[in-house]
C-alpha cells in the first residue's frame, strides 16, 4: 500500500522555500489516506499554517482519523498571509508580524488555546528517525488493516 503524501517537498529542489517544511520524516503534516471520504492524517508539533486549518477541518466535520502529535497550530484560526518586516532599531533583530489572522466559523472554548487534537497519539524517537522509520506512517497501516 502506498501513501498519498502531498506535502512532501525535496529539500534539495531549487524551487525549495524552506516554508512550512514537510519531510518524509513528518515534520509537518500529510494527507496518508483516503479511503471512502475518510482520511488519515499524520501530524505533529510542527504542524501550523494551511496544513493546521485542513488538520481542524478534518477533526471539527468528522472526516478522518488524525495520528501523531497535537499541531502547533491554533485550532480556532492562524495567523498568515502578508507579513511585515520590522527591523528593531537597537539589537537588529529582524521580526516577521503576520497581517492577517484566519478564524474559523466555529469557537470551541475547550481547544481555545491549543492545537488540533489527534485520535491516536503517536511519538517518533530520534532512534526511528535514524533507522529510517516512519511510525506514524507504520500506525495507519495498522489502523487500516484493522479497519479504523
Amino acid at each position: 500500500m502506498k501513501a498519498i503524501d502531498y506535502f512532501s517537498i525535496d529539500h534539495n529542489s531549487p524551487t525549495h522555500t524552506g516554508a512550512q517544511d514537510h519531510t518524509k520524516y513528518n515534520l509537518g503534516f500529510r494527507i496518508l489516506f483516503f479511503y471512502n471520504a475518510h482520511a488519515r492524517l499524520s501530524q505533529c508539533k510542527m504542524t501550523g499554517s494551511g496544513a493546521a486549518e485542513f488538520a481542524t477541518l478534518v477533526h471539527h466535520n468528522h472526516r478522518g482519523t488524525i495520528v501523531g502529535e497535537e499541531s502547533g497550530g491554533d485550532y480556532n484560526g492562524i495567523n498568515a498571509y502578508d507579513r511585515t518586516y520590522l527591523r528593531l532599531p537597537n539589537s537588529k533583530i529582524g521580526v516577521l508580524i503576520a497581517g492577517y489572522r484566519s478564524i474559523m466559523p466555529w469557537n470551541e472554548k475547550q481547544y481555545f488555546g491549543r492545537g488540533v487534537p489527534v485520535d491516536y497519539e503517536v511519538h517518533s524517537q530520534i532512534i526511528d528517525l535514524l533507522n529510517e522509520q516512519d511510525a506514524e506512517l507504520d500506525f495507519v497501516y495498522e489502523l487500516i488493516k484493522k479497519n479504523k
